[in-house]
């Protein structure tokens, strides 16, 4: 696993900064839900079960963004 890992970093500082050229505070937000992805991408991609808490907390950041983007629209 540990070889995948240093590539994926790599890549993900490379997508934040790119990202940050275009508007800071979109890639500050996706970069603080960042454990929210990687749980959700471990249920998809490694059928990886979640823990009540976990699903709680995606529960939680789901709803979080859905009121935020309601309160902005």
């Amino acid at each position: 696993m540990g070889a995948r890992r240093g590539p994926c970093e790599v890549g993900g500082f490379a997508a934040f900064a790119l990202g940050a050229r275009h508007g800071v505070a979109i890639s500050a937000v996706l970069s603080s839900q960042f454990a929210t992805l990687a749980a959700l991408a471990g249920l998809v991609l490694f059928r990886e079960r979640l823990a009540r808490i976990q699903l709680a907390g995606v529960a939680t950041v789901a709803v979080g963004v859905a009121i935020l983007s309601g309160l902005q629209g």
